[in-house]
């Protein structure tokens, strides 16, 4: 049986130690033992000690106390250590470490850590290279906020289908600075003539309106008193203020079909297309879809501004823990992350802003992406447009795929069971997958693959974290007061999980101001729940345990409901409850 002078010469720390040295460090060392579940250091006590595991192991974890639950962060087994850090910073704990099972630890005590730092200067290299490994490794969790990241631009990523997003700030232009991108290689004249110059310029007066409102789509319908315009400001519709007689919607309609490349003849049939627009030295895309109604054709713009369309996950997830946590799946060499929601909740967002960061770091990866359809063009990455009427199906695309020796598959959603096994089978042959479904809340997404077919085991081992998302209105910093609720509202925020028994926070009300065009709100944040798969829920759902059961493995695992994210925001300041009410239903709480 090896010795502790043995185990010692085993660690990057004392392995370069001489042998007698380390004889004198194992003998200043004192052993403890642990049983499981037992508490061995407390994240933010003062550290008095470094500690070597000899038998057994720990996990370590660190509490986030705002959204009421704790992280995992590394399991330890024999021959690693912990502890150190505190020691050499002088800084309180910055994590827990639990004994998972019956362990022995060796602790060596801070003078005489100290000693050994300043006699023994392998040590202190050794140390110098463990912190160095731990800044990098911080700097990548935390977005390069510690290391040259922090400078360096992100790739320049081209728009070209826009989907729903977080509302882009207000573009104050003027409707002559506007330029619009034919889609189709030749203008159909009739079209052209038919539209007139009247249609252009209305057009031009739309678009920088919308754009002035920071408006992500634009409505445009025919009703009994003329053209009406509508625009989805922060996930809310709004009239114009422009007035336009009902005759001008049908050359309106036709100038829209000429620039998205459609066919101005077929009034009967819905269409879609695609107007590039230049404002200024930005792009913005268009995504364009028509249909008939009684009134006349209905249009709709959806509206993206490319430069803004990928953003650092801080800035989508703004509980920093939360978003450590997801950068830490991202940077796992293989496993499923899962982002779910209804249509309009941003996970399209988020699913490329963390790819981005995934590709972020300099290191050369092979990414293949299958979507349905390409939404970006990504510099260094394979993209593969899916197309049900070509027989171009998503598993079809996915075999061909693992034949391409990938690092990272980008799956647009994962909708039927073929799916949904190729992409969890590559999950647990040494490949990163990415991809969205349409759930409400992240345990009916590991819900809807049970239903697909997935045997139990599948999915415990190939899943790494499964999260959730809704957008809500952000209030508008400049304007946002202190407010007083009814107490059905305070019942409510307490039945979706967004306020706990006994708690009085201060909560925020809308105001309104020039800052925000009198509606007291600026852009929209994201509501995330995080379903983390460790050991407990692993095992519960390994086991196939029944939804109740599988409820109850969330307790006091790295999960974030819903509910408790959206309690982050209100005590944050960054939402209302109006808001959280109507993005989070009781049903959804699940155990947050």
């Amino acid at each position: 049986m090896p010795t502790l002078a043995d185990m010692l010469g085993a660690t990057v720390l004392f392995r370069e130690v001489h042998p007698a040295h380390r004889d004198q460090i194992a003998a200043a060392m004192e052993q403890q033992t642990f049983r499981p579940g037992q508490e061995i250091v407390r994240e933010g006590t003062p550290g008095d000690a470094m500690y070597l595991v000899v038998a057994g192991r720990v996990g370590v974890s660190t509490r986030s106390e705002e959204l009421g639950t704790t992280f995992d962060l590394a399991r330890l087994g024999p021959g690693e250590h912990f502890g150190e850090m505190a020691l050499l910073t002088g800084e309180r704990r910055s994590a827990t470490v639990t004994a998972l099972e019956p362990t022995t630890l060796v602790a060596l005590s801070k003078p005489v850590f100290d000693r050994l730092l300043t006699q023994l200067p392998q040590v202190s290299l050794a140390m110098a290279r463990g912190l160095a490994g731990r800044l990098a490794q911080v700097d990548r969790e935390r977005g390069g906020s510690a290391g040259s990241r922090s400078t360096r631009a992100p790739e320049p990523v081209e728009r070209v289908r826009p989907t729903a997003l977080p509302a882009p700030p207000p573009l104050r232009v003027r409707p002559q600075e506007i330029q619009f991108l034919t889609a189709a290689d030749e203008r159909d004249e009739r079209a052209s003539l038919s539209s007139g110059t009247d249609a252009v310029g209305l057009l031009a007066q739309v678009l920088a309106e919308a754009l002035g409102f920071g408006a992500s789509d634009i409505h445009l319908e025919g009703d009994k008193g003329g053209m009406a315009v509508r625009y989805r400001v922060e996930g809310q519709l709004r009239r114009s203020n422009l007035t336009a007689s009902r005759g001008a919607l049908k050359p309106i309609v036709a100038r829209v079909k000429v620039l998205a490349g459609m066919d101005i003849a077929e009034s009967r049939r819905p269409q879609d297309g695609r107007i590039g627009v230049v404002v200024g030295d930005r792009e913005l895309d268009l995504r364009v879809a028509t249909i008939p109604t009684r009134l006349g054709e209905k249009v709709a713009l959806r509206i993206l501004d490319a430069s803004t369309a990928i953003q650092p996950l801080p800035s989508l997830i703004v509980a920093e823990k939360m978003a450590v946590a997801l950068r830490k799946a991202l940077f796992r060499p293989y496993g499923a992350i899962v982002l779910t929601g209804p249509t309009g909740s941003g996970k399209t967002t988020t699913l490329y802003s963390a790819l981005a960061e995934r590709t972020s770091q300099g290191v050369q990866l092979n990414v293949m992406t299958a979507e349905d359809p390409v939404e970006y063009f990504l510099p260094g990455v394979s993209q593969v447009q899916v197309s049900e009427a070509a027989g171009l199906t998503y598993p079809q695309v996915l075999r061909a795929f693992l034949r391409q020796d990938p690092d990272i598959l980008v799956i647009g959603e994962t909708r039927d069971a073929p799916t949904a096994r190729i992409a969890l089978e590559a999950a647990l042959t040494g490949h990163l997958v990415l991809t969205t479904m349409h759930t409400n809340d992240a345990l009916a997404a590991v819900v809807r693959l049970r239903e697909m077919g997935m045997e139990p085991f599948l999915l415990a081992n190939a899943l790494l974290c499964v999260v959730a998302q809704r957008l809500v209105r952000r209030l508008c910093p400049a304007c946002r007061r202190p407010g007083t609720y009814p107490p059905a509202v305070l019942e409510n925020l307490k039945a979706v999980g967004a306020l706990r028994a006994g708690e009085q926070p201060q909560l925020f009300d809308a105001v309104g101001c020039p800052e925000c065009d009198g509606s007291g709100f600026r852009g929209r944040v994201g509501i995330f729940e995080m379903l983390l798969f460790d050991d407990r829920v692993r095992d519960a759902v390994a086991q196939d345990q029944p939804l109740g059961p599988l409820r109850a493995a969330l307790e006091g695992s790295g999960y974030v409901g819903l509910g408790r994210y959206a309690a982050y925001l209100l005590k944050s300041g960054l939402t209302v409850p109006g808001e959280v009410l109507r993005a989070v239903r009781v049903e959804q709480r699940i155990a947050g």
